[in-house]
């Protein structure tokens, strides 16, 4: 018997992991269906006859283009455009409708609250004009985000409070200055391990040292409030000065060593957060010697605006932060228009907020980040995939990060821009950009590239042909990097059969690799990793069908003919597809074998898929004729078993209503089933009372 694998228990993190990804895949897709109905929605609202001639009407005869646009017209004509409407942004304009009322309101106003309706009249103008024109959306659907660990963990807050408090019980006999140590130790543990213990800690750093700076200017009005009374108390200020200096000292001391672990971390991140402790932590004596009263009534002031100071520098900073991300979003132009030029034959791409034109870096710029998917639509309603023009890196990381192409390309197959000669020349262009790219050097970016290949990425039965092919480049590591036109695909001898190919003589295997583990019946053992030969195209000839002789057909070692393809059929013979003809065969005495035309994969192995029968040609008229005789003579048994069960049956019901009819008329059985019926007729009568209602 076969050893089966044992299956082991189901591991709930890589079934979490793959419904994740399935998931995020489909919503992924269903986000780009929605993307796509929504570049519908307003190509479909700039193309309206009313928008055309309501745009066509701002330009007047004289800027008409006289003969073919170049690009110095198309770059005064973007300028010209954009200096027509008045920018008034909406606060709440991200939900805001884009149709045809809406449109010609803005066209009626001349005011614009965002880009987008600036491009879609951009676009109309320019279809208005007779121009090749495209608006072209970045789709920005859900990314995937991949977590490693699907499965929710404890919080560590709620452990850690477990674990201080089971501390906190079992010293609880111990004395209070061991509590305090301990405690200490304790929260320098949770300031080191947690991240919510160091926000904490630098909350508690900026308390301490406002604390520190609301008593240091208390101390300094009571002493000019004891400076203005007697001069005996002036004599007795010094020693308390003095007590006064120690004890702040301690408490200096003491805060010090709870908030310098908190400090520490804080430092790198938040720089206004250090230096205002380190002002206020100082342990310097001149803060608290006695001064001259002119510099006394000045400190509380000093003191205020350096408060005041160290406020607004981190106001500022909060809101220039936070206009800086507004900013970013708001620059964001994910929509943007394509026109054909003639002159250049070409496509040239239009910002017409830059009021710039042939500037592809600048748009990919602005667009939301990662750009992965980039489509066109022209003035027919029909779009093509652009993503090739406007990322660089299409060739290494964004063809990567895009779903399932075979999906993609069936999508966008049924609105797929026409076959014409524009779009050919354009498809050419982009293909020798892509030929134009520097050579990858990351092990990374040549995993999966289209273009190159490495040795070490090659797959099982992939091999590189000639043998000393020249390299085109090397790695980063000195791996020889080869073209993509040197990798060839061997196959061993029956895959090659089956594409009707045979391996020449006296060749030997260009590759040896591991074949897949194949049931020996003998033994009853599964045999792994014995060597398959394999070879290359090159290395094998056509296959020469042989020749049937004497009304005999060729077999193979099974009793079968191999027909993968047409070309395979042995010589002097016919491929009949007719079912049962071997039976037919038989018994005119015929040689027939059966024809194979592949396997069946399943539970059981590979099983030969037969389809018709090979037979001498001088055979094929005779073996026809029987076949149609032998059809026609059981289609007229299958009539007469029809008809002899009809017959039969109508027999047997007929029989059975005379003997009925016997039966009752001697032995009157029609006179008692005709009172019995009467009977039960007065029951039912009977039995049906009517209810009184009270």
């Amino acid at each position: 018997m076969i050893n089966k694998k044992k299956k082991g228990k189901p591991d709930l993190k890589a079934i979490l992991r793959k419904r994740l990804r399935d998931t995020q895949i489909l919503v992924e897709k269903v986000g780009l269906l929605c993307w796509l109905a929504y570049g519908y929605h307003l190509n479909r609202q700039i193309n309206q006859p009313e928008i055309m001639a309501s745009v066509l009407s701002l330009i007047s005869t004289s800027n008409y283009p006289k003969n073919r646009i170049d690009l110095t017209y198309l770059e005064k004509f973007t300028k010209w455009f954009k200096h027509m409407f008045t920018l008034e942004p909406i606060e709440s304009n991200g939900n805001k409708q884009i149709d045809k009322e809406t449109l010609l309101k803005i066209l009626k106003e001349k005011k614009i609250s965002n880009y987008k309706e600036l491009v879609l009249l951009y676009v109309a103008t320019l279809r208005a004009l007779g121009l090749n024109c495209r608006l072209v959306i970045s789709l920005c659907p859900p990314h995937r985000i991949y977590n490693d660990n699907p499965l929710f963990k404890l919080d560590n807050k709620e452990s850690e409070t477990a674990t201080t408090n089971k501390s906190i019980t079992t010293k609880g006999r111990s004395s209070k200055k061991k509590e305090s140590k301990k405690e200490v130790s304790d929260k320098t543990n949770v300031i080191k391990n947690s991240l919510e213990a160091k926000k904490n800690a630098n909350l508690e750093a900026k308390k301490r040292a406002a604390e520190i700076l609301h008593s240091k200017v208390q101390n300094k009005a009571v002493k000019k409030s004891n400076t203005k009374s007697t001069e005996n108390k002036n004599v007795a200020q010094p020693a308390v000065q003095e007590k006064s200096l120690s004890n702040l000292r301690q408490l200096r001391s003491h805060n010090t060593t709870k908030v310098m672990n908190s400090t520490d971390i804080s430092s790198k991140t938040d720089d206004t957060k250090s230096k205002y402790y380190i002002e206020d932590s100082t342990d310097s004596e001149t803060e608290f010697q006695p001064k001259p009263k002119l510099k006394k009534n000045n400190d509380k002031e000093e003191v205020s605006q350096s408060c005041k100071n160290t406020r607004k520098k981190n106001t500022k900073l909060i809101s220039s932060d936070s206009e800086d991300e507004t900013n970013k979003t708001k620059r964001r132009q994910d929509i943007w228009a394509e026109i054909y030029l003639e002159s250049e034959e070409s496509w040239i791409c239009a910002s017409v907020m830059d009021e710039k034109i042939h500037c592809v870096t600048e748009v990919y710029k602005r667009a939301t980040k990662p750009v992965l998917y980039v489509v066109a639509w022209n003035s027919e309603g029909l779009l093509k995939d652009v993503t090739r023009r406007y990322c660089a890196q299409w060739l290494t990381v964004t063809r990567k990060q895009r779903v399932d192409e075979k999906w993609w390309s069936e999508t966008l197959s049924y609105w797929k821009e026409k076959n014409t000669a524009i779009s050919r020349a354009e498809d050419e262009m982009l293909l020798q950009k892509e030929l134009e790219q520097p050579l990858p050097k990351t092990i990374s970016e040549i995993k999966g590239h289209p273009l190159y290949v490495i040795q070490r990425h090659l797959l099982k039965f992939e091999v590189l042909y000639p043998p000393d092919c020249v390299p085109l480049g090397h790695t980063s590591t000195g791996e020889a990097i080869y073209s993509r036109h040197c990798v060839h695909t061997a196959r061993s001898r029956e895959t090659w059969l089956k594409q009707a190919r045979v391996v020449k003589p006296n060749e030997e295997p260009y590759k040896i690799v591991k074949s897949r583990p194949k049931y020996d019946k003998l033994s009853g053992l599964k045999i792994k990793d014995s060597p398959l030969e394999v070879f290359g195209e090159w290395q094998t000839m056509e296959y020469e069908p042989p020749v049937a002789k004497d009304g005999i057909v060729p077999r193979n070692e099974y009793g079968n003919v191999d027909l993968f393809k047409q070309c395979m059929l042995p010589k002097g013979t016919v491929h009949i597809n007719l079912p049962a003809l071997n039976r037919i065969a038989r018994k005119l005495n015929i040689d027939c074998a059966p024809a194979v035309v592949g396997f069946n994969f399943g539970g059981m192995g590979a099983v030969p898929a037969i389809e018709g029968y090979v037979v001498c040609s001088e055979y094929e008229d005779t073996l026809r004729e029987a076949w149609e005789a032998e059809q026609a003579e059981a289609v007229k048994r299958n009539k007469e078993k029809q008809e002899k069960r009809i017959y039969g049956n109508w027999k047997r019901l007929i029989q059975g209503l005379l003997i009925r009819e016997r039966l009752a008329a001697r032995y009157e059985f029609s006179q008692e089933t005709k009172s019995i019926t009467k009977k039960r007729a007065k029951d039912k009568k009977t039995s049906t009372k009517k209810t009184k209602v009270f």
